[in-house]
Parts: structure tokens; sequence; C-alpha cells
């Protein structure tokens, strides 16, 4: 996590290699390279994605970065950037594919919980999906944009039911109203500017 180093185990030899290491990572706090991908159609395509917390261009940011073997040469492709909070905390860091083949991934509020709230290209707080080269797909819930649901507070939990594709997320409350969520489409799941332990409506909009 902290040094963003990849590598590939095999089970049969015991042995592993090296495979890429994402360069310019900042593993503190709750940063870091904090999710691996493989590609569906891996080892025909030998090729990873990465959510990473990492400098760049002098700044921190949250990013999903494709790294892709070929020929014996290693590149990295960044396919989605968001700022990362000055605070370490709250960069979610969950990904993984969908049986639609679109690549699904969770990006924490950045401590800041009007983030999970804001449509106006704010992609913190949210659930985000896209094509495995980064794209918007065409039946997003919001035209034009990557974000999948939104109220999010930093999850890093999310599996797709292997029997009925249905999207389930576990959501870490503020010491308080902890969730497991049925991710629909466009949905908001009420972490906003408003919630707290006291008056939190919890579930009720989920």
């Amino acid at each position: 996590r902290g040094s963003g180093e990849i590598r590939i185990y095999n089970r049969q030899t015991k042995t592993d290699h090296r495979f890429f290491k994402v360069p310019g990572v900042n593993g503190e706090g709750e940063r870091g390279a904090l999710g691996v991908a493989v590609s569906p159609d891996w080892p025909g395509s030998r090729t990873l994605y990465v959510y990473v917390t990492r400098s760049s261009g002098g700044n921190l940011k949250n990013q999903i970065v494709k790294v892709t073997r070929a020929s014996g040469h290693v590149s990295m492709q960044v396919l989605m950037t968001t700022p990362a909070s000055s605070s370490p905390y709250h960069n979610g860091g969950r990904i993984l594919f969908g049986p639609d083949g679109m690549l699904y991934a969770i990006v924490g509020d950045g401590h800041n919980s009007s983030n999970a709230q804001d449509l106006t290209g704010n992609l913190r707080g949210k659930i985000l999906r896209m094509t495995p080269n980064g794209g918007v797909p065409s039946d997003n819930p919001i035209a034009g944009s990557r974000i999948y649901a939104f109220g999010i507070r930093n999850s890093y939990g999310f599996a797709f039911d292997p029997q009925t594709d249905r999207l389930w997320e576990s959501e870490n409350g503020p010491e308080c109203m902890d969730e497991m969520n049925l991710i629909v489409a466009g949905g908001n799941f009420g972490w906003g500017p408003n919630e707290n332990c006291e008056d939190s409506p919890g579930s009720t909009n989920n």
C-alpha cells in the first residue's frame, strides 16, 4: 500500500516477481495503493488496474491507473484523477470489474461530507463506473459522467452477488450507523453535510 509495488505470486512454484511499481505513491494515513483489479481477460491481456493516492504535477491526487505489460514492456496510463484532500483520510479505494465488464471504484469523501452530495463534476464521495479504458458508459445514470451512485462516506468494501449480479456495498459510519447498501444506478445513499450520529436518517435514504 505504501510502496506502490505490485507483485505476481506463482502458487505452484511459491515464487513472486515484481510486475510494476506505481511511482509517487503517498501512503500516509489512509492513502496509498488502495485497490487492485485484474483485467477480466487476464492472462490474455496482462493488464492490471490500480486505485492509488499519488503525487502528480506537484499535487496529491486519487487516481485510477491502468498498467499493461506487452512484449516485455510495461506502460502506465491514468484513467481517472480527482484531488486528494489535505487530510489523509477518506480516500476510499475499492476497485473491481462488474459482470457487465465495466470498472467500478469507490472514492471517499476526502474527509469533507459536502463532497458526497456535490454532482457538479466532483467525484469524491461517489461510486464510479467506467469502461476498461476509462470512458463513460452510455447507460450511466448521469449522462456524460462516471458517477454511478453518490452520498458515499468512505467505503472500501463492495462486491457483486455471484447469483444475482447485484452490487452490495459496506459503508463506514462516523462511529455509528454502519450500513450495508444495495447499490442502484443513480442512487443517493444519504451521506452529506447534515449527517451525524444523533439525527442521521441512517438507511432510510438507501
